[in-house]
């Protein structure tokens, strides 16, 4: 794996770091292009570093299977950033890719579930076993995002979002 594949490994820490710490108090010491083990990466015994989280852009249309298996392999928790896709009126957003939440396959299932396509995205990556971190401002999106936890997709409908893979980055 890339470092730049790797948004961010972190471990679980026994004292706290204050929001007062700046970039500095997280120094990158690989150069860009290094290959590394994850873990191997401060040459850490799991037992020293508590949990592993290996953080990257992870939704239906990227789907990071390979990765995901190599994290579980690992005892690494997948956290995942961008797990709706992304907003294509943002500057840092990747123009001319489509948008996740329209994709007429995930429509379907949401239908079929009466659910929202981002809550059948949400619940997709959550059955995979990946942690997901999803931002809003919209208190009608806030409290749908929480609606993920009363319902199950069928494995026919796993294996349908996870064939929308599309190797698909937004940022």
């Amino acid at each position: 794996m890339l470092i730049e594949d790797l948004f961010i490994v972190a471990k679980t820490l026994k004292q706290p770091i204050y929001p007062s710490a700046g970039p500095e108090a997280f120094p990158n010491p690989f150069p860009r292009g290094t290959r590394l083990e994850l873990g191997e990466a401060y040459g850490h015994h799991k037992s020293e570093w508590g949990h592993l989280l290996g953080e990257v852009e992870y939704h239906p249309y990227l789907n990071q299977s390979k990765f995901l298996e190599y994290c579980k392999s690992k005892d690494i928790v997948m956290t995942a950033y961008s797990a709706l896709g992304s907003d294509s009126d943002k500057d840092w957003v990747k123009k001319g890719n489509p948008v996740l939440q329209e994709d007429p396959i995930l429509n379907a299932i949401a239908e079929k579930h009466r659910r929202t396509p981002a809550q059948v995205a949400l619940c997709y990556q959550l059955q995979r076993g990946v942690v997901v971190l999803v931002k809003s401002f919209n208190e009608k999106r806030i409290k749908e995002n929480f609606q993920v936890f009363d319902f199950q997709l069928t494995p026919e409908d796993m294996k349908t979002t996870g064939g929308l893979n599309k190797n698909i980055r937004y940022l």
